[in-house]
């Protein structure tokens, strides 16, 4: 999923609550939080990846790696 960075929070506050068997990885930080991530990332440990519209255009090349099966964009 890719939201707006003020909406990060919110998103992940409901799929917490509505769907709280599915393994959501936040991916956002700084640098380092990010890399650690990436570990996550390469190892399938999620089901969603909920992520802003920043965190795409820096860590694009390490987001497609994944392979993706929907895509959901708050445009908020």
């Amino acid at each position: 999923m890719i939201v707006p960075k003020v909406t990060l929070g919110k998103w992940r506050q409901e799929i917490a609550e509505w769907c709280p068997s599915i393994r959501c990885l936040t991916f956002y930080g700084g640098k380092e939080d990010r890399q650690a991530k990436v570990a996550q990332l390469l190892q399938a440990q999620f089901d969603v990846v909920l992520t802003t519209f920043e965190m795409i255009l820096r860590e694009t090349n390490e987001l497609r790696k994944l392979r993706y099966e929907f895509l959901v964009l708050d445009e908020a």
